[in-house]
């Protein structure tokens, strides 16, 4: 397959596709004001008539990142509409234990303050009941990296991927066989600041290799796509997905049978492409086919 490399997004582009599947975190936003160009962007697209959906791995509530994104700036009506980890989670863990009347849930998750928690609890239900105490969990959610709900920090799980304090409820959890379902699969994110962190994909696959089970939602999960596709309602050879990371974005549009810009320097795989370069990049990580390539999601 022939790649376009280039420093914005093309005409060329523009004028293939009339629907934008958006990844967030280093596509169009750094957690919390939009990367360069992107507004301009975004507000082109919507004067094109261009339709807009988000596909996130973000273990929020759609509507919450809806509501972010107008907070940073981004046109209200601009999207169709959004699907997240989070609320896929929700949804399959609702289907799941749809015939159980109390389910008690042990949560890895974000601090207090984080509107994400909030917003994931509304979309789950009551009957699904927080505990700090593994013994009476029913099952375990991997929806953030900074605490155990209701329990003590996780030390520095989120800026490190240091597992001290987080293996021994990990070890405690597979003891009693308890299945853990991930509201957020990637492992890690650029922030604000451009310093990567661990996101709660890393507990999930800690898990795994301890020899839990677990359930993953998100990308690069095709039904995942296949929603968008649904929200966007045009044939999947008028859409392209853009997005920054090879294992989840790139990956899932593969699988799913939809073009892919693949965003660099605003994206997770930035360092690595300067120490290495794209050819080589693609080369080591091998199987992963991005249509275009672009430094950032933005016109010339």
């Amino acid at each position: 397959m022939a790649l376009l490399q280039s420093t914005h997004v093309t005409p060329q582009i523009l004028a293939k596709y009339d629907g934008f599947i958006l990844d967030q975190f280093g596509c169009i936003h750094n957690g919390s004001s939009a990367l360069p160009g992107c507004l301009d962007m975004i507000r082109h697209l919507c004067s094109e008539g261009k339709k807009l959906c988000i596909l996130s791995n973000s273990s929020s509530a759609p509507s919450g990142t809806q509501k972010r994104l107008i907070d940073m700036g981004f046109p209200e009506n601009a999207f169709t509409g959004a699907v997240t980890s989070g609320g896929e989670c929700a949804k399959g863990l609702q289907e799941t234990f749809k015939a159980k009347d109390t389910v008690k849930v042990f949560f890895f998750t974000w601090d207090s303050g984080n509107p994400k928690t909030a917003s994931f609890l509304d979309l789950i239900g009551s009957k699904f009941q927080p505990t700090s105490e593994i013994e009476e969990a029913d099952i375990c959610v991997a929806h953030g990296t900074d605490c155990i709900m209701g329990g003590e920090a996780l030390g520095s799980l989120r800026s490190s991927c240091n597992f001290t304090k987080a293996t021994p409820y990990l070890e405690k959890l597979l003891a009693r066989s308890v299945p853990m379902y991930s509201a957020n699969p990637d492992l890690k994110a650029v922030n604000r600041n451009g310093v990567i962190e661990y996101m709660p994909g890393v507990i999930a696959a800690k898990y795994e290799e301890l020899g839990g089970s677990v359930t993953w939602y998100g990308k690069p999960g095709k039904e995942h796509f296949e929603e968008c596709v649904k929200l966007i309602g045009l044939p999947k050879e008028k859409i392209v997905h853009v997005g920054d990371s090879l294992h989840h974005d790139v990956k899932g549009a593969n699988n799913s049978g939809v073009d892919c810009i693949w965003v660099v320097k605003t994206g997770i795989h930035n360092e690595e492409v300067e120490a290495k370069g794209i050819e080589k990049v693609l080369e080591d990580e091998g199987g992963f086919k991005p249509t275009w390539i672009v430094d950032g999601f933005r016109m010339e």
